[in-house]
């Protein structure tokens, strides 16, 4: 009997240190990783690329000579656009924005709608040309894809 009542005291403070580990033992919180792929300020950042880039497409004739076109490229392009889509349009203006002719010319991109991912971002978007009067009389619609390089939104394509 006295074994017995050994084996039952000792099961039974066997089971209070079990239940008392896990009641008062420090409790780790759960890891609640939440990935936000995008901010409001990435939001923000590309939309005024592709608003300020729209902007510059007047300045970009494309009926100039090729050395002039490619330098107001350089100029106007440069800090919108990724230096492999810089130097596509450069090379072959002709699948590129800017100006085609005197008059209506783009006169700014309207950020109709957008899809952002973890380091990409497609635009929807239409440009608007205008006269010199400022009347817009000729829209279309552009997709424009980004990409975040070096924490910077950079055009790195534009379907017309």
């Amino acid at each position: 009997m006295n074994k017995k009542y050994i084996v039952i005291v000792g099961i039974f403070v066997a089971t209070l240190l079990i239940v008392g580990y896990a009641i008062f033992s420090p409790k780790e919180e759960p890891k609640n990783i939440e990935y936000t792929p995008y901010t409001a300020s990435d939001e923000d950042a590309i939309v005024n690329t592709v608003e300020v880039f729209g902007s510059k497409l007047q300045y970009v004739s494309l009926t100039q000579s090729l050395s002039e076109i490619q330098s107001d490229m350089d100029t106007e392009y440069a800090p919108y656009l990724t230096y492999t889509l810089l130097e596509a349009w450069k090379k072959n203006p002709n699948e590129a924005l800017g100006r085609e002719v005197i008059s209506p010319y783009p006169n700014k991109i309207v950020v109709d709608d957008f899809i952002i991912t973890e380091d990409e971002a497609v635009v929807k978007g239409t440009v608007v040309e205008i006269v010199p009067d400022g009347e817009e009389v000729f829209s279309y619609p552009v997709s424009i894809t980004l990409e975040r390089i070096d924490g910077k939104w950079l055009i790195t394509s534009v379907s017309k």
